[in-house]
């Protein structure tokens, strides 16, 4: 269950999108785009500030420990990338092969934030996306390999990027 929520969040906003773009809701999906926009940029300045390894590289835990909770029964994927990375020697990406990066801040848990938030006028659908993304989020450990740190970091951070979205919008976004 922790796999395919952690699966789902690109799905999840998908769905969110396509409704707000079918009830016309501009106005929601410009704030989508502001607090996602807002959201990559302080992604990319946490990761240039702490190129974090994730938990999985710090405690090297044995593999049966995860093969119920990794895609495939493997985790660290990526970790030729981030020690490239992480040494300078990555010169070209290889936008047909890209790899995730288990980073500082959970990227995951921000997506996960402003998908809840976006939908928040629609009970029907609200509902199914904060218990499909609250276990993703909690999923963000055992199956992301992140720190509890990086999860808190992109909550807190997507939060601000809402509270900078919403005092930008005026006041017609800030009364819903």
């Amino acid at each position: 269950m922790l796999t395919t929520a952690y699966q789902s969040t690109g799905l999840v906003s998908q769905l969110v999108l396509g409704w707000l773009i079918l009830q016309r809701r501009g106005d929601r999906l410009a704030e989508f785009i502001a607090v996602l926009s807002l959201s990559a940029v302080a992604l990319c300045v946490g990761m240039w500030l702490i190129l974090a390894a994730g938990a999985f590289a710090y405690f090297h835990p044995a593999p049966q420990s995860y093969e119920h909770f990794a895609a495939l029964g493997d985790m660290w994927t990526f970790g030729r990338t981030f020690s490239m990375l992480r040494d300078g020697s990555l010169s070209v990406v290889d936008m047909a092969s890209v790899d995730g990066i288990v980073s500082f801040p959970s990227f995951h848990t921000m997506l996960g934030v402003m998908t809840i938030y976006a939908a928040r006028d629609t009970r029907w659908l609200v509902v199914p996306v904060f218990v499909v993304n609250a276990t993703m989020i909690v999923a963000t450990m055992p199956v992301g390999g992140h720190h509890l740190a990086d999860v808190l970091a992109g909550g807190g951070l997507t939060i601000a990027a809402i509270l900078i979205a919403r005092r930008s919008a005026g006041p017609s976004v800030s009364r819903t």
